[in-house]
């Protein structure tokens, strides 16, 4: 589980660095509400530095509407048919109003 950003949070753009994790690897990055908010199904078979600044949950902001699942804890899911070993960096640029 990543970190939490603030309510009222507007997500301007990030940066996701990620070790070659291992075959069919994938990373979905997003929040409790929605887990592949902001990249979905990003291959880490390879090492990468990953910028994502055009996706869908560009200029998102954090409302905490959903009280089971807030959107201002931060997620980097794993996924694929693969077994991953190694390091995932996540940068995340924000601003609140």
């Amino acid at each position: 589980m990543g970190g939490r950003i603030t309510k009222g949070a507007v997500v301007l753009y990030g940066i996701l660095a990620n070790d070659a994790l291992g075959g069919s690897v994938t990373l979905d990055v997003g929040d409790a509400e929605s887990t592949a908010r902001y990249i979905s199904a990003q291959s880490a078979t390879s090492a990468a530095v990953t910028p994502f600044d055009v996706v869908d949950g560009l200029i998102y902001t954090t409302d905490e509407t959903d009280a089971d699942n807030i959107d201002t804890q931060l997620l980097i899911t794993v996924g694929g048919s693969g077994t991953a070993s190694g390091t995932i960096k996540l940068i995340l640029f924000y601003t609140n109003d």
